[in-house]
């Protein structure tokens, strides 16, 4: 099933391609992303949130997803990760696949774009 899905991927990614091929070695690094949440409330005060995501690759192929919410772990995702045109991807826990649309990489950033459209930028951390 993976290597037909992973086939699929690269064909969409070749047709609608969004982003020039980028090596794997501009991908390895550390990479952080932080955004603040705020709702409104009603009766009581606005309550903000603070989502930071981190990943870290590294030149062997492993990989790790951390999501935080105020300082807290959510979702922590660990495995082997790889990129085929334009479609980076992170297997982790029992054959699950984290896919994600990368838009552009260059030294310093790493943008990608959400399923919403939106796009989410990661800095490098030196």
């Amino acid at each position: 099933m993976r290597p037909i899905l992973t086939l699929a991927l690269a064909v969409l990614a070749f047709t609608f391609s969004g982003c020039d091929s980028a090596k794997k070695s501009s991908f390895v690094g550390r990479w952080i992303s932080k955004e603040t949440r705020v709702d409104k409330g009603i009766i009581s005060s606005d309550k903000t949130d603070l989502i930071v995501r981190t990943i870290t690759l590294d030149a062997n192929g492993n990989g790790q997803l951390s999501i935080t919410l105020n300082g807290r772990p959510t979702q922590n995702a660990s495995g082997k990760w790889s990129v085929l045109n334009d479609v980076f991807f992170l297997d982790y826990d029992n054959g699950q696949t984290l896919y994600l649309r990368v838009v552009r990489i260059t030294a310093e950033r790493f943008v990608i774009r959400n399923p919403d459209g939106s796009e989410r930028i990661y800095d490098r951390i030196q």
